[in-house]
């Protein structure tokens, strides 16, 4: 019977030390460019503090979304062919639980456009 117990009350506070390691606050937020326009199927992803994908997600037709991640020290990062990938730096606190709303992340377009073949040879000659 005294085996049963410690082995009960040890499951037990390593159940309670589990659930408070993983608490987890819903990350919100929205993307726009610099036209202020949202932008939709933008991949937002959040990578942990070394560089490793922790989750992603796509934002809808309103350029909105939302992921869930546990606290920690995070980089969020939106990016969209056609558009500067843009990186945020995000440090999740308990005193935030249960939601953060991220400030809207904007978007700058890639206007760089590689030289026509036409410009290259005109160089080289």
């Amino acid at each position: 019977m005294k085996h049963f117990i410690v082995s009960l009350c040890f499951i037990l506070l390593t159940t309670v030390g589990f659930s408070q390691s993983q608490k987890q606050i819903l990350l919100k937020g929205t993307v726009k460019d610099c036209k202020a326009v949202y932008l939709s199927k933008v991949l937002v992803t959040l990578y942990s503090g070394d560089g490793i994908a922790i989750k992603n997600t796509v934002t809808d037709n309103e350029g909105k979304f939302s992921l869930l991640a546990p606290i920690g020290n995070y980089h969020l990062i939106a990016s969209l062919n056609g558009y500067i990938a843009e990186e945020n730096l995000l440090i999740i606190t308990e005193k935030q639980l249960p939601q953060k709303n991220i400030k809207t992340i904007i978007l700058k377009n890639n206007t760089f456009t590689p030289p026509s073949i036409r410009h290259i040879a005109s160089i080289t000659n």
